[in-house]
C-alpha cells in the first residue's frame, strides 16, 4: 500500500525524527551502558509497569524505555510507528548489544501474510543480537554468531 501520501505531523515527534538504524542503535548502546545518565536516572527508566496490566508477563514499560521479554531473552528499548513505517529498537541489559529493525509495513495496513511474519522477524532479529538460537527453527544446530 502507498503511503507516500500520508503526512506524519500528526504524530508529533514520532513523525519529525530522521534517523537510521544506525542512529538508533547508535543511542540505544550510549544509554544502557551508561553514557548518557546517571544511575540514578537510568534505574528510574528501568523500573517498569506492565503494559497491559491483565497480561503482566508481557511488555513492560518504564520512563520511555520498553522492557520486552523475547523467546531469547528480555532486551530494553522503545518501539514505533505511523502508517507505513514501523521500528523495533533493542539492546541487551549492558548496552553492548544492539539491534535496530525498521520495516514498511504496520498497523493493518500490510497484507496478512506479511504481517504474520512481522512477530518472528523481530524475534530472529533479537536473538541474533543475543547471539541465541531462534526458538523452533529445526534447520539450526548452534547458536546464531552476535
Amino acid at each position: 500500500m502507498d503511503t507516500a501520501g500520508i503526512n506524519p505531523s500528526w504524530a508529533w515527534a514520532a513523525g519529525a525524527v530522521v534517523s537510521t538504524a544506525a542512529d538508533w542503535a547508535r543511542f540505544d548502546t550510549a544509554l544502557m551502558s551508561g553514557e548518557l545518565l546517571p544511575p540514578a536516572q537510568l534505574r528510574q527508566m528501568r523500573t517498569t509497569v506492565p503494559e497491559d496490566p491483565a497480561a503482566p508477563e508481557a511488555t513492560r514499560y518504564g520512563l520511555g524505555l520498553e522492557e520486552v521479554r523475547t523467546p531469547c531473552g528480555t532486551v530494553w528499548g522503545h518501539t514505533g510507528g505511523i502508517p507505513g513505517y514501523a521500528s523495533q529498537n533493542y539492546t541487551d541489559s549492558t548496552g553492548h548489544r544492539t539491534v535496530a529493525i525498521l520495516t514498511t509495513t504496520v498497523f493493518g495496513l500490510s497484507d496478512q501474510k506479511a504481517a504474520a511474519t512481522y512477530r518472528p522477524l523481530v524475534d530472529a532479529a533479537v536473538c541474533r543480537m543475543l547471539g541465541k538460537t531462534v526458538p523452533g527453527t529445526a534447520t539450526q544446530s548452534t547458536a546464531l554468531p552476535g
